[in-house]
């Protein structure tokens, strides 16, 4: 059998990283075959210590420890220590069903051809903010596995008759026809990494986005299979949420720096004034997937607090560029005060 590594990333959140440890401990899939490898971002909450302690029972666990860089040199470090045939990579609110690991190792079996597969992301609690978080970025995953999406809209009046459209119900089946990141507890062949290079560290979020644009222009698919759903843990509070949206406006601007035909077109206030809009017509769009319309006039404004939080990071960071010295080196987003770190 292939051997299997799932990379679990973290930083200093020891009781999610505990939960998330205990679903991959308890996998079905022959230990010999597996190793659990747990890529520390500089955690000072007593991280290694509790991994220590479990590796006495669990000799396929690893360690592996760097300063604190973010989200995309965690990714790197674990990879650069894995050893298996195939790599999955998880994030630390994930609980991961008993049958992930042999799940992967199936679906590379009996799909020769497949180089990359995610999965479902499902709510792991019941509570309101967890609903209400997953509703945010269920919806944006419902709307990119739409095989046929309709071409971008032109003026402003098409995007607001946009908003009122939902997203086509279709069959759940494993495709390749989406717009989906390799993200979501995404497993890949380990060839992957010599074909397209290592995660771009300079985003500390949407380095997933920018990996899969180099796997697409190489004719690398992304399979997804929505029959192994992996629970996440939601802040109850959703100021995790608000904070994940924050970092996805600031890294959006430097992906558009990176990618500029991604960006708006016109100057910088006109592409500010778009996405102030489309903040606007995203947060109605979402609520109007909701189910009901007591649930539509519930969310809308927590939609309206994830949007307005990522609008104001692209904010911050073109204000910034524009403010920076030339020849000035780039803020980093670690600089920001944060208490968590997203893992996706």
């Amino acid at each position: 059998m292939p051997t299997l590594s799932i990379i679990v990333l973290t930083y200093n959140r020891r009781q999610l990283l505990e939960d998330c440890l205990r679903s991959l401990l308890a996998q079905t899939y022959p230990q010999e075959t597996l190793e659990i490898i747990v890529s520390d971002d500089g955690s000072s909450d007593g991280t290694r210590a509790m991994v220590e302690h479990m590796q006495t029972r669990h000799r396929h666990l690893k360690y592996v420890r760097q300063p604190h860089r973010g989200i995309p040199a965690a990714r790197n470090n674990g990879i650069a220590h894995a050893t298996g045939d195939l790599v999955a990579i998880v994030a630390d609110d994930y609980i991961l069903d008993p049958t992930y690991a042999s799940t992967i190792v199936q679906f590379f079996n009996q799909h020769a051809e497949a180089m990359i597969v995610r999965f479902k992301i499902v709510a792991a609690g019941k509570d309101l903010g967890s609903r209400i978080s997953h509703f945010y970025f269920d919806v944006s995953i419902r709307r990119r596995l739409d095989p046929n999406p309709p071409a971008p809209a032109r003026t402003t009046w098409a995007r607001i008759a946009r908003v009122w459209q939902k997203p086509p119900k279709f069959e759940e089946a494993i495709t390749t026809r989406h717009n989906l990141e390799a993200a979501g507890a995404a497993a890949f062949r380990r060839e992957v990494y010599a074909s397209v290079g290592a995660f771009d560290e300079s985003l500390q979020r949407a380095e997933d986005t920018d990996l899969t644009m180099r796997l697409r222009r190489l004719g690398i698919s992304v399979y997804y299979n929505p029959f192994q759903q992996i629970r996440h843990q939601y802040s109850p509070l959703m100021l995790d949420t608000v904070r994940k949206c924050f970092l996805t406006g600031i890294n959006r601007y430097r992906l558009y720096r990176k990618h500029p035909q991604l960006a708006k077109p016109g100057g910088a206030v006109r592409a500010l004034l778009s996405h102030e809009v489309d903040a606007v017509l995203g947060a109605i769009w979402r609520a109007r997937q909701a189910d009901s319309i007591p649930k539509l006039l519930g969310y809308l404004p927590f939609m309206m607090l994830f949007e307005s939080a990522s609008m104001c990071g692209y904010f911050l960071c073109l204000v910034s560029s524009r403010l920076r010295p030339a020849g000035a080196p780039r803020e980093r987003v670690d600089a920001l005060p944060h208490t968590t770190r997203d893992m996706h």
